[in-house]
């Protein structure tokens, strides 16, 4: 990636974090500059792209996270099942000694 890719993302990073904290109406932070120039002007954000992306990354992360959850929950019910199979075992050993 070039510099000016990498100054784009960047910008574009910012960009999203603001925008998530602005519709959570989190206090935002104000930033100045020397030369406003250099400052994308907010006509020129694509703010439903930067939506969308910022939705599918939350969408994408939930996914994720439900994921884990239930992977988890089938090991802790495999675990379980393991113990109580040990346990019936033992009874069954015990009653027949």
């Amino acid at each position: 990636m070039d510099d000016d890719g990498k100054t784009r993302q960047d910008i574009e990073n910012i960009q999203l974090v603001y925008t998530a904290l602005d519709a959570k109406m989190e206090a935002l932070l104000r930033f100045m500059a020397a030369n406003n120039g250099r400052i994308t002007s907010l006509k020129e954000i694509d703010s439903p792209k930067m939506s969308a992306d910022l939705n599918l990354k939350v969408s994408n992360f939930e996914s994720n996270i439900h994921h884990q959850f239930e992977s988890l929950s089938a090991l802790l019910q495999a675990g379980l099942d393991d113990i109580q199979t040990s346990m019936k075992d033992e009874q069954s050993f015990d009653s027949h000694h």
